[in-house]
């Protein structure tokens, strides 16, 4: 026999029914959610090691900076050959007799140009500047003087060239009828120079004998052949020189004449000239050179500079004989012929 549904419970059912029904139907029709976006694996990062309880609180300390290799030095340049300067300008009061002779080891540098300026009193004479060997040259600067006593008259300085050494006698004062003593050939001398770091200079270049420096502006070491008592000067007015060759020719003497005994005494001076001769290969220029100048240092150093007339002559000045040179003692051998010519009396 078919059971039997009550009403009630029957309907309950069928509500149900109904209800599950209408939500699968809405869940068949509801959108789709979103797809969540995927993400791409990240790379796993390495991490360091946790820190030692004891390292976990110290500062952080930079790493030591990469070592700084210093470029080499440069190599020392060459040390430069040690140039020879004669000594500052000095004065010493002059001699008044002949002092002894001395050698130098090696030659007087050229000259210095010095023109006088007017002359300061009547017998005053100009003293030419000129190199002394103080055991190395010295400057000795010119200057108008004063005889040191009555009929004094100024020796000049004399150079002369001998084996390659300079046997130099400095300038003085002599008395009247004074002879002047050239150092002999056979006299042993010997040089004076103090080495102790000293820079010596060349030895003389040019023939043996006397001679003078050279003019401004020459190569040091060249010399110029001069008879004996030329003043140093007279080279002045003359070119450089580069090379051997410059000769001074001539000969250098004066005359005084007394007018009156008192102190008015009037000078009748004669400044006889040298010829001054240089090859076209020894000067600076490539030319010839002949000149003739006064034989006095005063009117010689007038002329260094081109155009410059030479000046009046002096006024008058006490007379003082000419200077002989003294003859040879006994037994000694003949003085060369550069040394016969008599000293003058600016």
């Amino acid at each position: 026999m078919p059971s039997t549904i009550p009403a009630a419970p029957q309907a309950a059912h069928t509500r149900l029914a109904w209800l599950l029904l209408a939500t699968a139907t809405t869940a068949c029709n509801a959108p789709a959610p979103p797809a969540e976006p995927v993400q791409a694996p990240q790379a796993a990062v390495a991490t360091a090691p946790p820190l030692a309880p004891s390292l976990a609180h110290a500062p952080a300390v930079a790493p030591p900076p990469a070592p700084v290799r210093d470029a080499p030095p440069p190599a020392p340049a060459p040390a430069a050959a040690p140039v020879y300067a004669p000594a500052p300008a000095a004065y010493a009061e002059p001699a008044l007799e002949q002092p002894p002779p001395v050698v130098a080891a090696w030659a007087p540098p050229p000259m210095r140009v010095e023109v006088p300026p007017p002359q300061p009193w009547p017998d005053a004479y100009w003293i030419g500047g000129y190199w002394a060997w103080q055991r190395d040259w010295v400057w000795v600067p010119a200057r108008w003087a004063r005889p040191p006593r009555p009929e004094y008259a100024w020796v000049q300085p004399y150079y002369e060239h001998r084996a390659n050494r300079v046997v130099f006698i400095n300038g003085f004062w002599a008395p009247p009828r004074y002879a002047f003593r050239p150092p002999p050939p056979t006299l042993r001398l010997q040089i004076d120079v103090d080495l102790h770091g000293a820079v010596q200079g060349p030895p003389p270049i040019g023939p043996q004998g006397v001679f003078v420096p050279p003019p401004p502006g020459s190569r040091p070491g060249l010399i110029v052949a001069a008879p004996l008592g030329t003043p140093p000067a007279v080279v002045l007015g003359a070119p450089p020189v580069i090379a051997a060759g410059m000769r001074i020719e001539g000969s250098v003497h004066n005359r005084m004449t007394q007018v009156h005994q008192t102190s008015d005494i009037a000078q009748n001076v004669v400044h006889n000239r040298v010829t001054i001769i240089a090859p076209p290969g020894a000067t600076s220029g490539g030319r010839a050179f002949r000149a003739e100048v006064p034989a006095a240092a005063h009117l010689a150093a007038a002329m260094a500079r081109p155009g410059t007339a030479p000046p009046q002559p002096m006024h008058a000045q006490a007379p003082a004989p000419a200077l002989a040179v003294a003859p040879p003692p006994p037994h000694a051998a003949p003085p060369r012929p550069a040394h016969e010519l008599s000293l003058i009396h600016i």
